[in-house]
């Protein structure tokens, strides 16, 4: 039932009357009738073939059968015909009945109304339900009516394809005959919820196909009011997406998730594994070469010590022992006249030779441990050193110490002498330099040594770390690094062009 608003009311079919006297040919129209035809005031041909002429010449031959028969059965006529409109052409719907006198059958009564907008409503609203039904048949998704308590009202092609039963079985079911255990109690919860709520929902679910077999769709449903909320001619509308192939390929990535992640899980142990062992190498390989460090350090105090040993038994021993000679030589030296010539040559020979020797000998012990280094200090010691080395190279060497350098601590004074004392060794037997220049000077921080010649260079820069470990410990330039290392310097050998320069830092 169409519920009207107050002061409201819908538009009504114009509707007029019209009277015909058949004997004189004569109709008389109602204004209603006259507006609905068009006429104005000055429209005279009020007899039936003129009036016949209002109608569209299509619908003339219809509508002179349909009142020929009526006269001839004194029966009521009643029919839909077009008519030549003024404004256009428009739809009337029109009907007579006899009237009888003393006379006879001479007047008809009739009506006239204008159906057209009707009928446009009719016809739009036919064709809109064919478009709804060719766009329900022809979707792409299934889609089905169902009423509230869920059976099915009307089903498309897509929707049985799906479920592979034909309309006709459909029809006969409900919306939960084809959904699965699993669902059909949330499906029928949430249905009943939109009977409330005129909402919809969606949710993947499982439907039951003819053969037993589940597909997998995407369920939408919404609930249909009609008629002004009136649910008691409301429906369900269902919608269904097949979403198999999706899911299939959802389940083989789940899958291969699945094994990626165990990979990945197996890998990560694996390399946690090889981290771990890796760990233990390096921390090894740190510890060994901790022990190499320490035991160079150990080689290298006890080479000091050596050094200092030996020197001590040159000088107090051998030394003496040569001294000793050198008198008895001279002795026989005194009483030589007595001997032949041969004899005194031989003596006067000799005596040189151990005055060699114990020159020698002292130069040795002073190498291998000067004893100025421990008396007097660094400064003095180069100073000694320098002139000695300028004597037995003849390499000229430039040694300039900053003024105010003091004394350093012992371990590092010994280790400047054996730096420049190996250095200047290495000038003298592999870069052939004439020259060589003895840089020393300090801070309050640092002390600092450079070194440099102007011979072929050694080539490749050699900035090796100092805390690296050498292989020839005590011998070359690896002995040199690690001394600097066991004070935490640095040392570094670069190209001077020409020749080489050795920078090294020592902290204070």
């Amino acid at each position: 039932m169409q519920i009207i608003e107050k002061g409201k009311h819908p538009a009504l079919p114009l509707t007029g009357s019209w009277e015909w006297d058949i004997l004189k040919d004569q109709i008389w129209f109602s204004e209603e009738v006259e507006r609905i035809y068009g006429l104005t005031k000055g429209w005279t041909d009020n007899t039936y073939e003129g009036w016949i002429q209002l109608v569209h010449h299509d619908d003339r031959q219809l509508v002179k059968s349909v009142i020929e028969n009526s006269l001839r059965s004194e029966q009521p006529w009643r029919c839909s015909f077009r008519i030549l409109h003024p404004e256009g052409i428009r739809l009337v719907e029109a009907g007579g009945d006899f009237m009888s006198d003393v006379v006879g059958f001479r007047r008809m009564l009739g009506f006239a109304q204008d159906i057209t907008s009707s009928h446009l409503v009719e016809q739009a609203l036919s064709e809109s339900e064919e478009r709804f039904r060719a766009s329900f048949e022809q979707a792409a998704v299934g889609m089905a009516h169902s009423r509230l308590e869920g059976g099915f009202l009307r089903v498309n092609k897509r929707f049985c394809n799906i479920l592979g039963y034909s309309p006709e079985e459909l029809l006969k079911m409900s919306y939960g005959d084809v959904t699965s255990t699993d669902d059909i109690e949330w499906v029928r919860d949430n249905a009943m919820k939109l009977i409330t709520h005129n909402d919809h929902f969606s949710k993947e679910v499982k439907f039951m196909r003819k053969d037993k077999s589940q597909v997998w769709v995407n369920l939408t449903v919404s609930l249909m009011l009609q008629e002004y909320d009136d649910r008691s001619r409301s429906y369900f509308s269902l919608v269904i997406e097949d979403i198999s192939d999706r899911k299939k390929v959802e389940k083989e990535l789940a899958f291969e998730r699945a094994l990626l992640e165990e990979r990945v899980d197996e890998r990560t142990i694996l390399l946690q594994e090889t981290i771990r062992i890796m760990n233990l190498q390096i921390a090894e390989r740190e510890q060994a070469e901790n022990n190499i460090r320490d035991l160079s350090a150990s080689l290298l105090q006890l080479q000091d010590q050596e050094r200092r040993r030996l020197a001590r038994e040159l000088h107090d021993s051998t030394g003496q022992i040569l001294a000793a000679l050198d008198m008895q030589l001279s002795l026989i030296q005194m009483k030589s006249q007595d001997l032949n010539s041969d004899l005194t040559a031989a003596i006067d020979e000799s005596a040189s030779l151990v005055q060699e020797a114990s020159r020698q000998i002292r130069t040795m012990s002073y190498l291998l441990h000067p004893p100025l280094l421990d008396e007097a200090g660094l400064s003095i010691a180069l100073q000694w050193f320098v002139e000695g080395f300028v004597k037995r190279s003849g390499i000229v060497v430039d040694l300039n110490i900053s003024p105010g350098l003091g004394r350093l601590p012992r371990e590092m004074e010994l280790t400047l002498f054996r730096l420049i004392q190996e250095s200047l060794t290495n000038v003298h037997r592999h870069s052939g330099s004439s020259r060589a220049e003895v840089t020393l000077s300090h801070s309050e921080a640092s002390v600092t040594l450079s070194i440099r010649d102007e011979g072929k260079g050694m080539g490749k820069p050699d900035k090796t770390p100092t805390d690296g470990v050498s292989h020839k410990i005590g011998v070359g330039i690896g002995g040199m690094k690690e001394r600097v290392r066991q004070l935490g310097g640095s040392l570094e050998i670069l190209p001077a062009n020409p020749g080489t320069l050795i920078q090294v830092m020592l902290p204070l």
